[in-house]
């Protein structure tokens, strides 16, 4: 790494460079936006699982001991 005049004074003239800064800003800018948007993905995609998970349990039928004992198997072996 240089560290003579002429280097730092470059390295100055970038850090202050409203291009880069610019450029900077857009790229935070558009992470924040993308980083907001893959929560709101998220939320809504886990919201949908739960919502589905629970108008499956709703819409099962009832469990009764009938449906739960086995039944003698007629078949001979």
């Amino acid at each position: 790494m240089n560290y003579g005049k002429d280097a730092t004074e470059k390295k100055l003239r970038d850090a202050s460079s409203k291009k880069r800064k610019i450029a900077n800003r857009f790229f935070l800018g558009f992470t924040r936006t993308l980083l907001l948007i893959f929560f709101i993905l998220a939320v809504v995609g886990v919201s949908i699982g739960v919502g589905m998970y629970k108008g499956i349990i709703d819409s099962s039928p009832e469990i009764n001991i009938d449906s739960i004992v086995p039944q003698l198997c007629h078949y001979r072996i």
